[in-house]
């Protein structure tokens, strides 16, 4: 009778905790295209994403690699040719265009955009934000607006008293 409570105490125990979880979660995908992958689109990927042609998942936790990649939520290291995350993005991103809402963490691409927001480093040819927090080197770097620096040919901070300056402006 023991052993029966115990198994029900924990089998209870796996399925709460399988309730509150937003996520179905696996530890890996491989995708061709989406819709044609290992698991469903809407998983959560804890481990190794592995992109063929082009893939996405609602959450990925881990290393992203391949070709294009799509995901909700990203938390981790991103490396595709193009990188597209469509709220928050945390970790390392590197490829030639790095699309996003938010960006936390190193960003090294050709083309950073982030539509709302940036912290941490951005690196590239041009990096284009709402508002940033951190370092941006660049060719062309524009922010709405900033706490930190940016260095550049064309370095933008619309909402500052000094809007445009070269090789390095500063925001705090």
């Amino acid at each position: 009778m023991k052993k029966l409570i115990a198994v029900l105490a924990v089998a209870f125990t796996v399925c709460a905790a399988k309730a509150r979880d937003p996520y179905d979660m696996y530890p890996f995908q491989v995708s061709l295209f989406p819709g044609l992958q290992v698991f469903d689109q809407d998983v959560h990927i804890t481990g190794l994403k592995l992109n063929l042609i082009c893939g996405y998942n609602t959450a990925v936790s881990g290393f992203d690699l391949g070709l294009f990649s799509g995901a909700g939520d990203l938390e981790g290291v991103q490396l595709n040719l193009v990188n597209y995350v469509g709220e928050n993005a945390s970790g390392i991103r590197l490829s030639l265009v790095n699309l996003c809402d938010n960006a936390e963490g190193i960003e090294v691409a050709p083309i950073n955009y982030a539509s709302v927001g940036a912290e941490g480093l951005r690196v590239g040819l041009i990096n284009v934000t709402d508002e940033s927090k951190g370092l941006q080197i660049g060719l062309i770097n524009y922010t709405k607006f900033m706490q930190g620096i940016q260095i550049g040919l064309i370095n933008i901070i619309a909402e500052s008293k000094v809007s445009f300056l070269p090789i390095i402006n500063v925001h705090f």
